[in-house]
């Protein structure tokens, strides 16, 4: 293959890899693998029963005691200790605060080509106000990153807002603009899991969700209304279905339909998270994708079908300290052209601090139609308000 080919594959991979970057504009900072320390539901340490977002007070405590490598008492509060107070007293009674700030830099290169970014992947500040069984949370930040605008500028703006109420000891009702449950959930920028269920750029959705959660099983269902302010997108429905197998495994499934007047399409997956014991995990999670024309146009995603999947293990060296392999395959059928990628890699996660995750990754990815090989790597900074 000549170098012309090899740099236009570069490019090709390059596209479809930050268009499936859940981190531009999401704030999944989750971790299903924590199953392997029991935790069946997200809402022991988050706000959202999806995970991610903004953590309550026993998720901080739980950060600095088990997920951390140092800590200093106080050092895991909100703003790192800026807020003042104590967890249940004044203000904090009432107000919980949190947000993101991430920063990816991404290298991938082949025999002909090098491309190198640094991305603001969030600049968000999250506002959570309860009063009993009702929160009223806000999400402000990035809403248009500068990479993907003609002057290259990023947008502010509102970006999430919801009220949920927790209507019984089982039921929860959530109203607003967040972003949509599906499978395992994982924070991987570079999952193309992600890109497959939406929860990609632009995610966020109009929805109205209500989850049922009993110690056998955990229940979602959403109505997705799309987004008010961009009515092209799709509207739908989701939903989710989760029970644990083990104290340290649980395992589902997922669905997602989403109709525009043009086409339907149709993303459903099975996934399961395991603690093989308290330090080592496994994530799995395989989705398949289907694209129908309800119009009779000559349109080239009529019938084209997708499948990605994805496996994660890991295990903790040592307590913040966290070394894990990724597989990951996504298959294209049907349309005009039929395409295969394969992905595998290692990385390395550690939680110096409370607050702060540096994340690196080194990997392959191979093209199946001209077997081509691209190197990528990835190292990420976060630091959680």
């Amino acid at each position: 293959m000549n170098s012309a080919a090899t740099s236009v594959s570069l490019k090709i991979f390059l596209a479809v890899s930050f268009a499936g970057m859940p981190g531009f504009c999401s704030t999944a900072f989750a971790f299903p693998e924590f199953v392997r320390h029991g935790y069946f539901s997200c809402t022991s340490c988050h706000v959202s029963p999806g995970g991610g977002g903004i953590l309550t007070d026993y998720g901080r405590s739980y950060s600095a005691e088990k997920l951390s490598a140092r800590s200093s008492k106080g050092e895991e509060e909100p703003l790192h200790g800026a807020l003042g107070g104590e967890p249940g007293q004044g203000v904090r009674r009432w107000l919980l605060v949190g947000g993101n700030m991430r920063q990816v830099q991404t290298v991938s290169e082949n025999r002909s080509a090098r491309d190198g970014r640094w991305i603001p992947m969030q600049r968000d500040l999250e506002l959570c106000v309860t009063g009993g069984p009702v929160i009223g949370c806000v999400t402000g930040g990035i809403t248009k990153h500068g990479m993907r605008e003609p002057d290259g500028k990023s947008h502010y703006g509102v970006r999430k807002a919801s009220v949920q109420i927790q209507a019984g000891e089982s039921w929860l009702v959530r109203a607003g603009r967040f972003s949509p449950r599906f499978g395992v959930m994982v924070p991987d920028h570079n999952a193309w899991i992600q890109s497959l269920s939406g929860r990609g750029i632009d995610d966020e959705r109009d929805q109205l969700e209500m989850t049922f959660s009993s110690e056998k099983f955990e229940a979602s269902a959403a109505l997705d209304h799309g987004h008010s302010d961009k009515p092209e997108v799709a509207k739908g429905f989701v939903a989710n279905l989760m029970t644990p197998l083990l104290d340290t495994m649980r395992v589902g499934a997922s669905y997602r339909l989403q109709e525009s007047e043009a086409s339907a399409i149709k993303t459903a997956g099975v996934f399961a998270a395991a603690g093989i014991d308290e330090k080592t995990f496994v994530l799995a999670e395989i989705d398949q994708q289907s694209i129908e024309a309800k119009v009779n146009l000559s349109a080239p995603s009529d019938g084209a079908s997708r499948v990605a999947s994805y496996f994660k293990t890991g295990r903790e060296l040592s307590q913040g300290v966290i070394a894990y392999a990724v597989q990951q395959i996504d298959l294209k059928e049907g349309g005009p052209t039929t395409a295969r990628r394969d992905m595998y890699g290692m990385g390395l996660q550690l939680f110096p601090r409370p607050h702060f995750e540096v994340d690196g990754f080194v990997g392959k990815v191979l093209s199946r139609s001209d077997f081509a090989y691209v190197n990528t790597a990835w190292l990420l900074f976060h630091d959680y308000l």
